[in-house]
């Protein structure tokens, strides 16, 4: 995220789908239209991991919180937009270049902003859906312009700084977990949005560690990094919220602890992905350090209805 970034909250809303642009129609998505999604996904796993991530089961068994809509050519799928911490969409590699879908996924979008949202994807695509937003009276208030990067072969490196040792968050790490990402975002964001959420913040890690999703670094007896797996696809793991504390760089941990994280999702038949911001160069080599690659330009935009961020207390 970049730097002096203002926090915000996404609000529910309706969903109901809006008219589609001519020749197209929109509608909640049912089993059916997430099979044709399925394919999309395998078509572009590292650019659709949040949709492959929350996409329903085979049984119809949906993610918490995630809602999805199809845009229908006639009877076939040509896109699946998915309202889940952001929105986000996956359209058939076949019809990218069709002005209709890009109409489409706005609309959807814009409807879904009551006050203030997120939307994310490939850099351009991002832009063209972020103009129908704007048309539809939403404002696009930040973008932050980023990489999209992926490890499908991890690459050995010399002897990690002495006595650092990887493992799976545990309930003791809880308190040092929200300080770290609250460092975390007072460092990017220039605001502590921890501080503003901590029962929130305190769930979503209780939840990830639960999983054992949530990796700790140790360093001397005590923890000095964390990453987690944030999202599991069938194809991906997307790696979120890597910190070192600041005492503990320049020792090689962060390399050390992405090869390991890099390597752990390859043995579960899964890539390492991740997205970063491309202002952010000293990640950037890290990242590439150990094997990831750019996989698409990639952008996160922050919408809000009638242009108006969110004040000191929202």
């Amino acid at each position: 995220m970049l730097n002096g970034a203002r926090p915000f909250t996404a609000r529910p809303s309706s969903p109901a789908a809006p008219p589609a642009p001519v020749g197209l129609r929109t509608a909640l998505a049912e089993l059916r239209h997430f099979r044709q999604a399925r394919q999309f996904v395998v078509a572009a796993p590292i650019v659709h991991v949040h949709v492959g991530a929350a996409l329903p089961s085979t049984t119809g068994e949906r993610i918490a919180g995630a809602l999805h809509w199809a845009v229908l050519d006639g009877p076939k799928t040509v896109a699946v937009v998915q309202q889940h911490r952001g929105v986000c969409w996956a359209v058939d590699p076949r019809r990218r270049d069709d002005p209709r879908i890009v109409a489409a996924v706005g609309e959807l979008a814009a409807r879904q902003v009551r006050f203030s949202d997120t939307i994310f994807g490939p850099e351009h695509e991002v832009a063209a859906v972020a103009e129908v937003c704007r048309r539809a009276g939403v404002e696009t208030v930040e973008l932050r312009p980023q990489e999209m990067m992926a490890c499908p072969a991890p690459r050995p490196l010399a002897a990690a700084a002495g006595g650092f040792v990887l493992r799976s968050a545990a309930r003791r790490d809880m308190d040092w977990l929200l300080a770290a990402h609250g460092a975390m975002c007072l460092e990017d964001l220039g605001v502590d949005q921890v501080s503003r959420n901590p029962e929130g913040y305190a769930h979503y890690f209780e939840g990830l560690a639960r999983l054992r999703r949530i990796v700790v670094g140790e360093m001397g007896g005590r923890p000095v990094f964390k990453a987690e797996i944030a999202l599991e696809s069938r194809e991906a793991w997307l790696i979120e919220g890597v910190y070192t504390w600041p005492s503990a760089r320049g020792r090689g941990c962060a390399s050390r602890a992405m090869l390991w994280l890099a390597e752990m999702a390859r043995r579960c038949g899964r890539v390492a992905c991740l997205y970063v911001n491309q202002c952010n160069d000293g990640a950037i080599r890290v990242y590439r350090r150990v094997g990831f690659e750019t996989v698409s330009p990639w952008a996160t935009a922050l919408l809000m209805r009638n242009g108006r961020r969110p004040g000191p207390s929202s």
